[in-house]
């Protein structure tokens, strides 16, 4: 559902916030048509993602028509989970977060290709990603669309969010091998350095005091 725990006035403030930036609006409206599109590129390009039930009507209260979209159930690990199971062998752990870098890198270099924002994935986080036999599933990417004048910083940030989201939720000993595996096995190396740029020497300065904080 679309609708989220935002009053009336908070989601205008906050569209209108977002509008200033360059982003898509956060309206209910907005969010879900910008999470169709992004479904429809990412199968385009042979990315999974869940599939929609859009036959499907349901009568909720305070549930406006329309703003709702009904997704498939599959039942899984997600990315964080996969890489933390104790459970599964720790060099088939890591052979699929291999898997995973040649998958992520070939989108990154579409999504740069194309100035395709749509193909960034804006909640970058493991928790986002399923791990099935089959491959990856991904999923929400509302609220993903940006300007693409900012396609190069937008895929730095998700190559950040994902390694450190990632990085905090595994066991800490496992850590340092994550980064050697992303370092050796992402497909393109300028790519990790521009992220890491963006991250400790951004050229905004505000974002580089807020970093040394």
């Amino acid at each position: 559902v679309y609708y989220g725990s935002r009053s009336r006035v908070q989601t205008l403030f906050k569209s209108l916030e977002n509008l200033l930036v360059g982003q898509t609006s956060y309206m209910p409206g907005t969010r879900l048509r910008v999470e169709r599109e992004c479904l429809d590129v990412w199968r385009k390009h042979g990315f999974r993602v869940y599939d929609t039930y859009d036959d499907v009507r349901i009568e909720a209260p305070q549930c406006p028509e329309g703003g709702y979209t009904v997704f498939e159930y599959r039942r899984g690990p997600n990315l964080n989970e996969y890489l933390s199971d104790s459970g599964i062998d720790v060099e088939e752990r890591f052979a699929t977060w291999r898997r995973f870098l040649g998958e992520w890198g070939r989108r990154h270099a579409l999504a740069l290709s194309e100035r395709e924002t749509r193909l960034v994935h804006e909640n970058g986080d493991g928790k986002h990603v399923m791990v099935f036999e089959d491959g990856f599933h991904w999923f929400d990417f509302e609220m993903v669309w940006r300007s693409p004048s900012r396609i190069e910083d937008d895929v730095s940030h998700e190559i950040i969010q994902y390694v450190w989201q990632i990085s905090k939720s595994i066991p800490e000993p496992l850590r340092p091998r994550l980064l050697e595996e992303t370092v050796a096995h992402y497909p393109d190396r300028a790519r990790l350095e521009q992220a890491w740029r963006l991250f400790l020497a951004n050229r905004r300065p505000l974002q580089r005091l807020a970093r040394a904080i």
